[in-house]
This record gives structure tokens, sequence and C-alpha cells, in this order.
């Protein structure tokens, strides 16, 4: 059976989302921009797709794939597809959205990186503690040497604070 909305492209989404008040004039320039260049990849890559044949694993792929070196970059085109969908739904084009069924670009890496931190240097608490006597031992090892002095002294890069 066939669906009205199983015909419905994403280019036509595209186009709906883009000729809402809140795109043309709710939005700042900027933020517009942000949202008409990864509007242009989702056109590009789904464009004559129907909407409703978008799935989480296909859109986690172009996350992972496309984005790799910028995280950054793939939250936002992660969020725009997502308010892209939801423009979509009451209109027609599928019941749920896929794109928040989704990881962040570079979130995994992030938790790995935090666990692996908490790992070697231990609990907040405990990191307090050793800072100060971190702090202490490099204040003490440039009074002792007087060529780092004159270097922290001269640099306007290195503040001594006193």
């Amino acid at each position: 059976m066939l669906l009205a909305g199983d015909k419905k492209p994403g280019r036509a989404l595209v186009a709906s989302f883009k000729d809402t008040d809140k795109y043309k004039d709710e939005l700042s320039k900027s933020m517009r921009d942000q949202y008409a260049r990864h509007l242009r990849v989702i056109e590009e890559a789904w464009g004559d797709d129907p909407v409703r044949a978008l799935t989480a694993p296909e859109i986690q792929q172009v996350i992972d794939t496309a984005f790799k070196g910028t995280p950054q970059a793939g939250r936002v085109f992660r969020s725009t597809l997502i308010v892209l969908i939801n423009h979509g739904i009451p209109r027609g084009y599928r019941d749920d959205n896929p794109a928040e069924k989704t990881e962040k670009a570079g979130k995994s890496t992030s938790i790995l990186f935090g666990v692996f931190v908490w790992i070697l240097l231990g609990s907040p608490q405990k990191r307090s503690l050793q800072r100060g006597s971190l702090q202490t031992e490099t204040s003490q090892s440039l009074d002792a040497d007087p060529d780092l002095r004159l270097v922290s002294e001269r640099s306007p890069y290195m503040r001594t604070e006193r």
C-alpha cells in the first residue's frame, strides 16, 4: 500500500521549509546562510528520494563519514536535518524524525576521552588537591633558575603573578 507521504521527495520538503516565515524572516542572516549551506547538501543527497525512506542508520553514516574531521559542522548538519524533518511531520512527509535517533558528530569520541582523562587523572577533587602542589613546584623552579625568570619577564606571552 502506497501512502501519500511516500511520494513526497526531499527537494519538496526543503522548498517548503525555505518558504516559511521562520526561515525567511525570523532567522538571522548568518543562521539562514548556515541553514542554506546544509540544506543544499541535504537536497543533493536526498532531494529525489521520498522523505519517508530516510533512515537513522543512513543519516548516521553521513554524519560519521562526511563530518569526521569537523564534528561541530556535523552537529550543525544534524540539527538542521532535525529541524527540517520536524517541519515535514505535520505536513505529511513522515510520522517520525529519524535524525533525532542519531548520535551527534564526535560525541562517542568525547565520551571516551572524558573517561580516559578521569581514569588517568582521577576525580576532580583529587586533581584540585594535586593542582596546588603543582603550582608551588612550578613557581619554585622559576625562582630557582634566573634564566627562566628572565624569559618570563621579557616575553609578552609569559606572565608571572606574584
